[in-house]
């Protein structure tokens, strides 16, 4: 969206850049969702109640689905959605 960005060209783009305060929420909007994904991992969204199913599992010794146990370097969500 045009208005979420805040690249030089976006005053090429639009030629109510100087006026808009439009431009402003979009960003602020943009900002935000970036750093609720950025603070939240795919293991975060995870039901507490699963894992703690999967740990007792484990601990049993039982196996029959397969499990992805977190990494010490977890991508947060926005991350692993960008290519890298």
């Amino acid at each position: 969206m045009i208005c979420a960005s805040d690249d030089a060209e976006h005053a090429i783009l639009c030629d109510r850049t100087t006026s808009c305060t439009v431009n402003l929420l979009w960003l602020r909007v943009r900002n935000a969702i970036t750093g609720a994904l950025d603070s939240m991992t795919l293991a975060d969204l995870v039901p507490p109640r699963l894992l703690a199913v999967k740990s007792l599992a484990a601990a049993s010794g039982k196996t029959g689905t397969a499990t992805v146990a977190p990494t010490a370097e977890q991508k947060p969500i926005h991350g692993a959605l960008t290519p890298s």
